[in-house]
This record gives structure tokens, C-alpha cells and sequence, in this order.
């Protein structure tokens, strides 16, 4: 949270009993009442507040440091980011103390300027860059979980495509081998045990596997048969985002301009299916981190807005630099609940 100073510090949540002054031990039955305040887009505090109840079952499951992180999952949370910093080889930071949740159902785009870092904290998030600070998936820290399931879970789509050997459809049945894919993380994720890769496994909904999604967006089928050196950057950007949307696991989608190198029809249809896509009850997907330097697309598409500024994170009700530059600490916005 934000102090009067305007630095960020971490909650302290007492732990001893106001009427005895003893600490509270797992063994005791007793609760701890905590009320966190609602905080406006700048990060001061409202007149409402959010109560939470922690038991001494909690505690004696040895998490009490994490149950808050627990109880902000059921408040809606799915990826959270503390403290976030990056350096570069000369050791200056790039940012700093970057703070943010993604709530179930957002669509948060990033801006800001160029080399501002927007990729290097999209890489951050997905664990594909050294970074000091905590990243939190349902309140748990990546180490909870294998790296490749986290991977799979937080999914970062490049800007541009790296060059792969072989075809797309080679690439497609790569990925569905790998044991991460195949596992079953929780009730909410589908499996790929019954998956195909052209029509998905989702009935009366979105959810389309990534042959049939890249039809959608313009790409015939012949193409997942070409190498990816001879396709075309829109044909390999379209390709790649259908790969990273239609084969089920992820969660959460951490998009680099996904639609940089595509006409205004098919970005139009490209922002359509993503946006429909985090409200389809029958999606893995949950919520998006969507870099652009359109501020047009950024107004269709975004739900929140936070923007990169001298090395740090702020928020704001639509694209662009808050005119207060006042630093947030943006751990809760609109209204939310801050912990």
C-alpha cells in the first residue's frame, strides 16, 4: 500500500489478541477480523471498506503470510504483481516498483513510451526475465508451481514471432506433447487429452481450436503446412496468436502488440474474438495484458489502463499519462479493494 510519503509498504496485520496481548497460535480457535479499505484511482482511501475473517485453521496450515493472497483470489484476483523491478546489465533499473493486480475478466493495456519497458515487464510476469519483486497466479508465488505449467498458465505472445523450424501444425503438436499441456491443473482447465486442433473441444461457444480460430482471421489451412520462414509477418503473427489462444491451458494472455502487422478489418476481428474469448464461460482464458501504442484500439479493447512513466507504473481511466502524474501504487483501482 501507499503511505502519506507517497512509498510503497507493505501491510502489516497484527497478530495478537487485543484482549489478552498474546499472540494468536494455530492451536487457538480464534479469528482475526481484518477490514482493508477501498482505494479510488490515485490510491487514496475511501469511506468504504472490504472485511476479511482469518481463522486459526489458516494458520495451522503454516500460510498465514499467504492467506491474504488467498482470500484476494476469491475477491477476484488472478495474477498479481508487488514490488516489481528490472535492471539492466549496468545494473540501472528499468522500472521499478511496478504494482498491479489483473482481476477475472480484465483486459489491462499497457503503455507508455518506447523503451519504456513494456515487454521486458510482460516477460517479467511470465518468468522469462531475472526481476526482483513477486509475482503472485491465485495468490500463490511461481515457485508453488513448475516453471512450464506457470508458463503455460501466464502465456507470453511475442510482437514477432521467433523463426521455429518446421511448419505451424509440426509446432501445434510439439506443444501438445509436453507434459505441462497435458496435466490437469485444476477443475477450471481443459485438458488436451481429447483436444483437436482444428475444432477445439468447446460447444456453443468461442472456443475454437487454432486451425479453425486462424480461418476466422483470414489464414487458410495450407498454411500450417509452409515453414515459418516463408510466411508472411501477419501470416505468422495470426498463426502464433491462434496457437497461444486456441490450444487450451492459459489463463492469462500477456500480448505484445498482437496485431501490429495486421490491416484494420482483421484487427477488428482479432479484438473481437479476444474480447469475447475472457468472457466465455467454457475459455481457460481469464484476463489479458495487452500492449499498444493505439490509443483507438486502446479504447475498444481495454478495460484498464496503466501506463509506464520515469521507470514506474501508473493508472489511469483511459490510455495515456494521467495528468496528475501522481504515482500509484495501483494494487487496487476503481473503486477496488487494496491489500
Amino acid at each position: 500500500m501507499e503511505n502519506n510519503e507517497g512509498v510503497l509498504v507493505d501491510l502489516y496485520i497484527p497478530r495478537k489478541c487485543a484482549a489478552t496481548n498474546r499472540l494468536i497460535t494455530a492451536k487457538d480457535h480464534a479469528s482475526v477480523q481484518i477490514n482493508i479499505v477501498d482505494v479510488d484511482a490515485d490510491g487514496k482511501a475511501l469511506p468504504t471498506s472490504t472485511t476479511f475473517a482469518l481463522c486459526g485453521q489458516v494458520r495451522a496450515m503454516a500460510e498465514s503470510d499467504d492467506s491474504i493472497n488467498r482470500l484476494a483470489t476469491k475477491a477476484g484476483f488472478l495474477l498479481s504483481a508487488k514490488g516489481l523491478a528490472c535492471a539492466r546489465t549496468d545494473g540501472h533499473n528499468i522500472f521499478e516498483n511496478i504494482s498491479f493486480e489483473l482481476r477475472e475478466g480484465d483486459i489491462l493495456v499497457l503503455s507508455g513510451r518506447s523503451g519504456s519497458g513494456k515487454t521486458t515487464v510482460l516477460k517479467c510476469l511470465s518468468h522469462l526475465n531475472v526481476y526482483q519483486g513477486e509475482v503472485l497466479l491465485h495468490g500463490r508465488k511461481v515457485s508453488d508451481y513448475s516453471i512450464p505449467t506457470y508458463r503455460t498458465r501466464v502465456l507470453y505472445v511475442p510482437q514477432r514471432p521467433s523463426l521455429l523450424p518446421s511448419t505451424p501444425r509440426e509446432f501445434v503438436k510439439l506443444v501438445l506433447s509436453y507434459s505441462s499441456r497435458k496435466s490437469k491443473s485444476d477443475s477450471k482447465s481443459q485438458t488436451n487429452s481429447r483436444f483437436d486442433i482444428y475444432t477445439g473441444n468447446g460447444k456453443g461457444s468461442v472456443v475454437m481450436g487454432p486451425i479453425q480460430l486462424a480461418e476466422e482471421w483470414g489464414i487458410d489451412e495450407e498454411l500450417w503446412d509452409r515453414p515459418w520462414i516463408s510466411l508472411s509477418g501477419g501470416e505468422s503473427q495470426r498463426i502464433a496468436l491462434a496457437v497461444a489462444v486456441g490450444l487450451p491451458g492459459a489463463e492469462i494472455l500477456l500480448l505484445d502488440e498482437p496485431t501490429s502487422a495486421l490491416d484494420a478489418e482483421t484487427t477488428l476481428l482479432v479484438e473481437n474474438t479476444l474480447q469475447q474469448l475472457v468472457q466465455d464461460k467454457n475459455s481457460s482464458v481469464k484476463g489479458l495484458i495487452w500492449i499498444t501504442h493505439s490509443e483507438e484500439q486502446s479504447r475498444r479493447i481495454g478495460t484498464r489502463f496503466l501506463y509506464l512513466d520515469e521507470g514506474s507504473c501508473l493508472e489511469n481511466v483511459e490510455m495515456g499519462l494521467p495528468s496528475s502524474h501522481s504515482r500509484s501504487s495501483t494494487n487496487a483501482s476503481n473503486s477496488n479493494s487494496s491489500l
